[in-house]
């Protein structure tokens, strides 16, 4: 039942073939050794209400209620689904099938199986024909979280892919990209996720920026590149492997 990481539902199944798994494997081993079929498992548990699930499991988190709703709507107008429909099928999981865990105002997909599996069906669903096109237009919302799930839960190829998109998109950068607010935005998630990756990038672009190209703020209140340059130094100044970079910039 350790296997399933406290899925009721899942332990059974696998409580079911107990006699024949063997000790100190990972889940995914277990499956695979007694020919569970997990995609048809999982989407016949799922029945029509797949689709949302495997939306989900594109990002280790989803907020779905109060304030952190807006990630379900940008979630379903990037891959083009109803997010009525979406937050209804996720509470019904929730609720009534598994595979759905709410903690607080947010569902994340459960257990790591199964967000392996889903995430992979939902690739090859929204991603896989195009991945750069659509990952161009990620949300920011959504960056972190995606970010997470690809690093647990993608196969390597895909991760690599991911991973190849943002640096590229990062690398063509110049400093007139640092007064930008939706690009400073995406810069900042990439740093605060992945900061020995992207961290050096930063340091490069504000060393190059002239005082034109980033300027102060005009007033003491609102969002401005600037501000969001300098309010990411200060939360990565108490990380010792980024006080350097973080003090040059």
């Amino acid at each position: 039942a350790g296997l399933a990481e406290g899925h009721v539902r899942f332990a059974a199944d696998l409580c079911a073939h107990d006699s024949e798994i063997q000790s100190g494997i990972a889940v995914s081993e277990a499956a695979t050794q007694i020919g569970l079929d997990v995609e048809g498992y999982v989407c016949a548990r799922l029945s029509e209400k797949w689709k949302s699930v495997a939306a989900l499991s594109l990002v280790s988190r989803l907020g779905c209620l109060g304030e952190p709703s807006q990630e379900c709507e940008d979630l379903c107008a990037w891959l083009t689904l109803d997010h009525v429909e979406v937050e209804h099928d996720l509470r019904h999981a929730s609720n009534e099938v598994g595979f759905v865990e709410r903690t607080g105002r947010y569902y994340s997909v459960v257990p790591e199986l199964v967000a392996r599996c889903l995430f992979a069906k939902a690739w090859h669903e929204w991603l896989e024909p195009d991945p750069r096109a659509i990952l161009r237009n990620l949300p920011p919302s959504l960056l972190e979280p995606f970010l997470q799930r690809v690093s647990s839960s993608a196969r390597e190829e895909v991760r690599q892919v991911v991973g190849d998109f943002f640096r590229d998109r990062v690398s063509e950068l110049g400093p007139a990209g640092l007064n930008d607010l939706n690009t400073i935005r995406l810069l900042e998630k990439l740093v605060e996720v992945q900061p020995d990756e992207y961290l050096p990038t930063l340091r490069r672009l504000v060393a190059e920026t002239t005082p034109d190209q980033l300027p102060r703020p005009a007033t003491w209140m609102g969002d401005s590149p600037r501000r969001r340059i300098v309010g990411l130094c200060e939360r990565l100044a108490a990380l010792p492997n980024c006080f350097e970079a973080v003090e040059e910039i």
